[in-house]
C-alpha cells in the first residue's frame, strides 16, 4: 500500500548521500509507502489459504498422483520468499509423485 504525498520533494538513493529533487510544478504525483506489519502466523496463513481459497477447490484436490506440475518460481530479481513458502507448498502436495514436479525459473 502507498500513500499519495503532498510534499514535492523526493529523495532518490544515489551516491553515498542521496539526491533531493524538488519536483514542484510538474506534472507528477508522488507515492510513499506505508508500513504494513507482517502475519503473525505466516505458516498458518498460508495453510489456511491453500486449503480454504476463495472460489477455487483445495489445492490437495485439485492435483492427484498421477499429476503432472509444473512450480513456476521466480528469480533472485523478483522478491519471493521461496525458502519459506515453498516447503509449504509441497507439504500440500505429497500425494503428487516428485518424479512429476518440474520446478521452472523465471
Amino acid at each position: 500500500m502507498a500513500v499519495v504525498s503532498t510534499d514535492h520533494t523526493v529523495r532518490l538513493d544515489y551516491g553515498t548521500n542521496g539526491l533531493r529533487l524538488d519536483i514542484t510544478g510538474l506534472n507528477s504525483t508522488i507515492l510513499r509507502p506505508e508500513f504494513v506489519e507482517g502475519l503473525h502466523d505466516e505458516h498458518g496463513a498460508f495453510r489456511d489459504a491453500v486449503r480454504h481459497p476463495i472460489g477455487s477447490a483445495p489445492l490437495t484436490t485439485l492435483a492427484g498422483p498421477q499429476s503432472k506440475l509444473a512450480v513456476v518460481i521466480p528469480d533472485i530479481t523478483r522478491a519471493f520468499p521461496g525458502p519459506r513458502i515453498l516447503p509449504w507448498f509441497f507439504e500440500e502436495l505429497t500425494q503428487v509423485r516428485p518424479n512429476n514436479v518440474r520446478e521452472l525459473y523465471t
